[in-house]
């Protein structure tokens, strides 16, 4: 999987919002999940076509940050990477987006 940088911009009354202590934390989630979520669909193909995972490589730290108690498979990062809703669903379960939303 080739590492690549990219430049990301978001709304400045979203960015203003992230940092008001009411709204932020939710915000953040949000953000962070639409982020997450974008890099992973553009990188599908390189996902797909990978077959191990080097320690210290930007996919071993998404599958660490994507597994709730030990890092999510490879395998199963190649089966959500193609539904960009199943995609979305796992970044937002790991992000505790929904709690945060209930508990507006």
């Amino acid at each position: 999987m080739r590492t690549r940088s990219r430049t990301c911009f978001i709304a400045e009354e979203v960015y203003e919002g992230m940092q008001r202590v009411s709204d932020g934390p939710l915000l953040q989630a949000f953000v962070m999940t639409e982020i997450v979520a974008a890099v992973l669909g553009h990188a599908a193909k390189d996902v797909e076509e990978a077959t191990e995972v080097p320690k210290g490589t930007p996919l071993a730290t998404i599958l660490e940050q994507l597994g709730a108690n030990m890092p999510m498979s490879l395998t199963n990062l190649k089966g959500i990477v193609r539904d960009p809703v199943k995609l979305r669903a796992a970044v937002h379960d790991r992000t505790d987006f929904v709690r945060q939303l209930r508990s507006l």
